[in-house]
């Protein structure tokens, strides 16, 4: 592990074959803790990618829609999101799960915990960096033992900031200024 607290992977970045066998190749280290954002795009994934990256993972970001997938491919039960999560994270043996919907909020589900958020978005530029920026929170919060709200209120808060720019990344460091203020 080299020094690291986490592997953050999608499965979107095991599509390739090179990329797959590296990410896999880093599976089961010991002191580490697994991020998996599941990123199911078009037709680049499969059960076994899925169902590999939730046994590894112990935290877990998928959207409304991923869920769906999740649940036709491996669960196959009524589609309520606090009690897929809930499955999910009992099978899979994952710590936190988190469920994205967009402009309608985000659900956190951890042990027998959930809170879900949603906040207010005005001014929408550009949602891409979106979900990415709602996850780096989330991992970030997930590593450091945040209480759940805390997390989903400042995932949400950033993911809300980041669709008022143009592109994924903001182009001053000044953009991240009140978020370093709310974190420490």
């Amino acid at each position: 592990s080299g020094g690291t607290d986490c592997l953050y992977f999608g499965t979107l970045a095991r599509r390739s074959e090179v990329s797959g066998r590296t990410i896999k190749y880093l599976f089961n280290r010991k002191n580490i803790k697994y991020f998996c954002d599941l990123n199911i795009r078009q037709n680049f994934y499969s059960q076994e990618i899925i169902e590999d990256s939730l046994i590894t993972s112990d935290a877990l970001k998928l959207n409304v829609d991923e869920l769906q997938i999740v649940n036709r491919l491996l669960l196959n039960q009524p589609f309520d999101i606090i009690n897929l999560a809930r499955l999910i994270s009992k099978k899979y043996d994952i710590e936190l799960v988190c469920v994205t919907m967009g402009d309608k909020g985000s659900y956190i589900i951890c042990g027998d915990k959930d809170d879900k958020r949603y906040h207010p978005i005005d001014n929408v530029v550009d949602t891409v960096g979106a979900g990415d920026a709602f996850a780096a929170i989330l991992c970030l919060g997930f590593l450091n033992g945040w209480d759940i709200s805390k997390i989903n209120r400042l995932a949400s808060e950033f993911a809300a900031e980041t669709v008022k720019i143009e592109g994924a990344l903001p182009k001053s460091d000044l953009f991240y200024e009140k978020f370093k203020e709310k974190i420490n």
